[in-house]
């Protein structure tokens, strides 16, 4: 046995026999009489161990004046080396986050100071492990202390409550009788299982939504384990209902190296395809969670089935993108991007966006050709500054069609009028665009253009939804902008440009674009074209 273990037996052996002779403790140690006595010295004097040699007796035991609180690494009946003493903080610091109220922490810092004096100024002090441990808590709602320790007592107890309970679904406060069953803690929260007397059925309770906790003297209900599970056990997530259904979900291969290692149910099924995809198959009874889970993958998951599922998900994309909804709630992704571009010098910017070695400028021509664009179409030019494209795409729609420059900055518009003018291309006007809202007629657009312009986005919800708005049914987004790779873009790229290739793909298919076709021909820039089905 190892040294740790040894100081348990002798704790144990003097504990039960109350006296042991030294030629017992090495024989039930199985040790040489030197490493015995390193031993006994050690707990003595490093550990506070109030062992004595007692002549008398002719043995060692525990003295009775001087109280058995042991030292380093000693707890009543267990011992801890220094491994177990870190783990035993790390687990500490974790309740803390799990626990900010302070429900758990009181009960448990009488250990946890004695721990902390344990390790003293040894390495991985408790300090240093709370500076090196950071636990990143999303979600998490408030609740009243006292409230969770009324429940957590009449849980106990087996007793009935009445609780004040307020339902953020409905936004309707009522009062209940219920019998609590166990207590769940669940992305961030605690939600009480319960069987509600009001309702006669179980039901299931955010414990921040309790408004009024008091515990009744009269025996609860109790719901058998198996009940409990029937009912409450084949939805997913934290709703429930009867009406249990296979959600059949298709991740993309590069998505699927991180959900297939990941639990969404406890009956979840999960198989690789050829290509690396990955289908996942769960159960579900209350769709709400699950929609919202979907949700966050944006264009690297597809709902195959069942149908009401993939019907509801299109719905939510539809009703969140919702032209002024997501700018009214949405915040600046990138605050004060777009300051150079509040009163900028005309002359300045054309020299810098029309320069050689710049790549949309160098390309121009081959970028316009790949658009396709036919006499007659209406084009919108978002973000256009000089308008050195806008020029080209007036000329290819011809005077049947329309191009409109829309920009932020007033210098920038009056710029691109003089240039049509002088050009003659009547086709072209300009349009002054909000930060929110490209202010694009709804319905009016054939193909939107945007070059270097979607990380200027501050509001990328609200302005996407207003470019959705604008498209005709089967239009056309296009979005050129910085390719954001590390290691390989430039420190530029990688401090200004908010969004990589991938997250740019996932937002604008969760706003109800559908990715058409991208083209590879630029090397600093992505290329991608959606279309608004």
């Amino acid at each position: 046995m190892d040294r740790t273990e040894r100081f348990y037996k002798i704790d144990q052996m003097i504990n039960d026999r109350k006296l042991v002779p030294f030629k017992d403790l090495q024989d039930g140690l199985e040790i040489s009489r030197a490493t015995l006595k390193r031993d006994l010295d050690y707990m003595r004097n490093r550990l506070n161990a109030p062992i004595i040699w007692d002549r008398e007796l002719g043995g060692y035991r525990f003295d009775k004046v001087s109280p058995q609180i042991g030292g380093q690494y000693e707890l009543p009946g267990l011992w801890f080396n220094s491994s177990e003493v870190h783990a035993l903080l790390t687990m500490q610091h974790l309740l803390a986050n799990v626990d900010p109220g302070g429900i758990l922490t009181p009960h448990i810092q009488p250990l946890m100071a004695r721990l902390n004096a344990l390790l003293g100024s040894a390495d991985n002090t408790a300090e240093e492990i709370r500076k090196r441990i950071l636990i990143v808590g999303q979600g998490k709602r408030k609740m009243k202390i006292e409230h969770f320790e009324r429940v957590g007592s009449a849980l106990l107890r087996r007793k009935r409550m009445v609780i004040t309970y307020f339902a953020r679904g409905k936004g309707e406060t009522t009062e209940r009788e219920v019998s609590p069953q166990r207590l769940v803690h669940y992305r961030e929260n605690w939600y009480l299982d319960a069987w509600c007397h009001m309702r006669d059925e179980l039901r299931n309770f955010s414990v921040d939504s309790i408004l009024r906790a008091e515990v009744l003297e009269k025996k609860a209900k109790d719901v058998s384990r198996s009940s409990m599970d029937e009912i409450l056990g084949p939805g997913y997530g934290i709703f429930t209902g009867k009406n249990v259904q296979t959600a059949k979900l298709r991740f993309t291969p590069e998505r699927a190296r991180w959900v297939a290692q990941e639990q969404w149910h406890p009956n979840q099924k999960g198989t690789l395809g050829s290509d690396g995809s990955y289908m996942l198959e769960l159960p579900y009874a209350d769709d709400r969670e699950l929609i919202m889970d979907i949700l966050k993958f944006g264009a690297e998951v597809e709902v195959i089935g069942p149908a009401v599922l993939k019907k509801r998900v299109k719905a939510e994309i539809g009703k969140a993108w919702l032209p002024g909804l997501a700018g009214a709630q949405e915040r600046s992704q990138s605050p004060g991007i777009n300051r150079y571009y509040q009163n900028p010098d005309f002359s300045q910017w054309q020299a810098t966006f029309e320069s050689e070695g710049r790549e949309i400028f160098e390309q121009r021509h081959v970028i316009v050709e790949a658009l396709e664009l036919k006499p007659g179409m209406v084009v919108a030019d978002v973000g256009a500054g000089t308008g050195v494209l806008s020029l080209l795409f007036a000329q290819k729609v011809g005077a049947g069609g329309t191009v409109i420059a829309q920009d932020i900055a007033p210098e920038f518009l009056r710029g691109i009028e003089e240039r049509a003018k002088k050009a003659g291309l009547t086709q072209l006007r300009t349009l002054l665009g909000g930060e929110k809202d490209a202010r694009l007629p709804a319905n009016s657009v054939d193909l939107v253009f945007t070059s270097d312009t979607y990380h200027h986005f501050e509001f990328p919800q609200a302005m996407l939804a207003s470019l959705h708005a604008a498209l005709k049914p089967g239009g056309r987004l296009i979005i050129i902008d910085y390719e954001k790779i590390p290691g390989r873009s430039s420190s530029w790229v990688l401090g200004h440009v908010r969004a990589n290739r991938a997250t740019v793909i996932s937002e604008i298919t969760a706003a109800g674009f559908m990715l058409d076709r991208t083209h590879d021909f630029l090397r600093e820039n992505f290329f991608l074209e959606f279309r608004k089905p």
